[in-house]
């Protein structure tokens, strides 16, 4: 004969306690892969993520020929070359690098190569208090780490399109200009020898058409004529020639 059991409750009560950083003093914040193709991005640049972070303050490279008169390196296309304020330090004062290895351009201190979304497995930025190994550079450290083969074969394909359809007219403009933009490309990886040796390689290539509409007076048949009269300027009633 079965006989009924007692009823035991039990109640469970954890707390996880903070753990202090002894190791190090450093400030920063890892960007996982997830994070870094879930989140949309014109332009497939993990460059417009380091905005996000704390400290750091949006900058855009078409403001270098205004401040020293020199064209900002641009590293594709219309990208940023990732010149950001950290903590309010100078926009070149940053370190790029991948994989460790310093990937920086020496005209604005810049990022000298931006390697596609799909073949980053993560990002760091460091914005301050980083270890004496980052020596060089006063600003934020910044390192991208690239993804490698496994044991199986992985791959990603991808292909994005805007084109004029969906873009709205300029306020300015009786009509829209022509900008149609491709992005497209993907990654594989896989092994060379299980558990000792493996591939990864990846591609991205972009086409862009891009036109805009404008309007720019002629000059009227008096004005052929050298007949200014009818200009709204210094040379009012001015007659070339007469």
């Amino acid at each position: 004969t079965m006989q009924l059991g007692t009823v035991t409750n039990t109640v469970s009560v954890k707390s996880n306690a903070l753990q202090v950083e002894t190791q190090s003093t450093q400030n920063g914040v890892v960007i996982e892969e997830q994070k870094i193709v879930s989140v949309p991005l014109n332009g497939r640049s993990y460059i417009d993520l380091l905005k996000l972070q704390p400290g750091v303050s949006p900058y855009s490279h078409s403001q270098d020929s205004q401040t020293s008169g020199v064209g900002a390196t641009q590293v594709s296309g219309d990208l940023d070359n990732g010149q950001q304020s950290v903590n309010g330090g100078r926009t070149g004062s940053n370190a790029f690098m991948v994989n460790g290895a310093n990937a920086e351009e020496g005209v604005h201190n810049g990022a000298a190569m931006i390697p596609n979304l799909d073949s980053i497995a993560q990002f760091r930025i460091i914005t301050n208090n980083f270890d004496a190994e980052y020596g060089n550079y006063s600003g934020g450290q910044v390192n991208v780490v690239t993804k490698s083969g496994t044991n199986q074969y992985h791959g990603t394909v991808f292909d994005f399109l805007r084109n004029t359809d969906l873009d709205a007219r300029n306020y300015y403009s009786p009509t829209r200009g022509v900008f149609i933009q491709n992005q497209f490309g993907g990654s594989a990886g896989g092994p060379i020898r299980k558990n000792k040796m493996f591939w990864f390689a990846d591609y991205q290539g972009t086409r862009q058409i891009l036109g805009q509409t404008q309007s720019y007076p002629v000059p009227s048949n008096a004005d052929r004529t050298g007949d200014l009269t009818d200009q709204a300027s210094s040379l009012t009633g001015t007659v070339i020639g007469a």
